[in-house]
């Protein structure tokens, strides 16, 4: 509650350093790769070999955040693809995962702090802030969390400029 009240106060810190996502990448799925394995889920990572301007620290807790959620709101034999696409001077991270799809105001309610119901996401444990965390913290680098589902492939998804 702490980190998400002081990113949307815009108090917490900011350093802007250029991140390797490739180096990003690999962090992130082998701090949750056994918790995949459990499910047996992979997770594949293409990076395209690019680098963003961004504060590594809150891009791994971002990061870390929406790979959870999607090992946990995934279905089982599933893969899990973290992904980096430039466009012009910016390149658009996601992660990409097979799942009960999500209806729009579903989507909306998610975003809000301390939304939990265990019928709508069908889990019952946290507090309901991980993706409204996640929004704050990405705020804080001029960026926002975007999510969408198509039948049953949600993608959650976020820009960050690009470091040449």
């Amino acid at each position: 509650v702490l980190e998400l009240v002081s990113a949307e106060a815009g108090v917490l810190p900011v350093t802007f350093e250029r991140e390797n996502l490739d180096s990003i990448f690999q962090q992130v799925a082998q701090n949750h790769q056994s918790k995949a394995s459990e499910k047996n889920q992979k997770i594949a990572c293409d990076s395209q070999k690019l680098f963003v301007n961004a504060d590594h620290k809150i891009l791994i807790k971002v990061m870390n955040r929406l790979l959870d959620n999607a090992i946990k709101f995934g279905h089982e034999n599933s893969t899990i693809n973290i992904e980096a696409h430039p466009k012009n001077d910016t390149v658009t991270i996601s992660v990409k995962n097979e799942g009960k799809g999500i209806s729009p105001e579903m989507i909306e309610a998610i975003m809000k702090p301390f939304t939990l119901d265990e019928n709508m996401m069908n889990h019952s444990k946290g507090f309901g802030l991980g993706l409204s965390l996640t929004q704050a913290l990405l705020k804080r680098v001029s960026s926002g969390l975007h999510i969408s589902s198509e039948n049953q492939n949600i993608t959650v998804s976020f820009n960050m400029n690009r470091s040449d």
